[in-house]
């Protein structure tokens, strides 16, 4: 197993105990940028001025001053190096290059993918992660700002898959520390996106190509979600704690974070039923599946500014409704959840009426 981080690298020699030894090669790089990738019996590692170096063929404890190549179709510096499919991708600030082992006898195994300069760069070397066959990044280009995009698995050509909303969190934020990892949930193939600075985590699920928001209860105090690492082994997934070290059970089939209820809060967009007159709303039907939980539901006719007493729903009762909800123009929805139970939500019915 090979382990680095920006200044150092070792190996584990898996054993009872394993045994942890630092590469001490002098032509290993003095600074990397975050990223290893191995192919075919090589490990890769980038520095910022976009230099990708490897080890010598089946040794990562051995360095060559001469095997290396340069990503530098642009001047722009290097943010991380990643793997695809069977290429070594260099992210740099505006732009992807990609390279395949052309078997070179001398210098680097690798070769550049002619004509593969893609405009897009890498915003935070942290926030790529690969993962179910392909390779997700917070990107920015210099006409659009940050975005994430996502190389398929059979595909060298990334989509944007960040949506306006998403793009302007992304904007926004201090991206100072930031940490991302990927995996499969029931499922739900999930990338989820910690931005620790900025407090806020964003999870995007490909299977309903939804974003959402993942948050850590701290004394009461919602804040970003504190598991910035992951693993699978066999039919169990496992999130690393980063500040205690415990590790968990990532499973669909409990509903607490730590022995604590998980908080859900679903926000509607604004509803005006397709004008700007006066409405009256006499029934909201919460459609999900039935089970003993209730959920409580607010609206606000302000765009946010103010919400609407609480009112409670049981999802036991058939239909989930509430009945006279008042008059409006233009009306959103919180609904929150808080119990120990499964929670399953497909829509939201209103009946509606002109006021006269």
């Amino acid at each position: 197993m090979f382990i680095k981080n920006t200044e150092k690298a070792w190996t584990l020699t898996l054993g009872t105990p394993g045994t942890l030894t630092q590469v001490t090669d002098a032509d290993y790089p003095a600074a990397t940028v975050p990223g290893a990738v191995y192919l075919d019996g090589y490990f890769f590692v980038m520095d910022k001025d976009g230099t990708v170096y490897n080890c010598d063929l089946e040794n990562p404890d051995s360095w060559n001053a001469l095997n290396y190549i340069t990503a530098e179709a642009e001047w722009d510096k290097g943010v991380a190096i990643a793997k695809h499919q069977n290429y070594v991708v260099a992210l740099k600030d505006w732009t992807c290059e990609l390279f395949y082992d052309a078997a070179n006898a001398t210098g680097s195994p690798l070769s550049k993918v002619s004509n593969a300069t893609i405009q897009i760069g890498c915003a935070q070397g942290y926030s790529a992660a690969q993962f179910h066959g392909g390779l997700i990044f917070m990107s920015k280009t210099r006409e659009r700002g940050r975005s994430v995009h996502f190389f398929p698995s059979n595909s060298i050509e990334p989509q944007e898959i960040a949506s306006p909303a998403i793009q302007r969190i992304l904007n926004a934020a201090d991206l100072t520390t930031v940490r991302a990892w990927g995996g499969k949930l029931d499922g739900r193939i999930l990338y989820v996106l910690n931005l620790v600075t900025a407090d806020i985590s964003l999870v995007y699920d490909f299977t309903s190509q939804t974003w959402a928001q993942w948050t850590s209860d701290n004394a009461g105090t919602e804040g970003y979600f504190k598991y910035g690492f992951y693993a699978t082994d066999g039919n169990r997934d496992y999130l690393l704690h980063e500040t205690s070290g415990e590790v968990f059970t990532f499973t669909p089939d409990v509903y607490q974070d730590n022995g604590a209820d998980i908080k859900v809060l679903i926000r509607s967009g604004r509803f005006d039923a397709g004008n700007m007159d006066r409405k009256t709303m006499s029934v909201l039907t919460v459609v999900g599946d039935q089970a003993s939980t209730s959920l409580n539901v607010q609206y606000s006719d302000d765009d946010y500014q103010t919400f609407s007493a609480a009112r409670s729903v049981s999802m036991n009762d058939s239909p989930a409704r509430l009945l006279r909800l008042g008059m409006f123009r233009r009306r959103s929805f919180d609904i929150r959840h808080v119990d120990n139970t499964p929670l399953r939500l497909m829509a939201i019915d209103a009946e509606v009426k002109q006021a006269r």
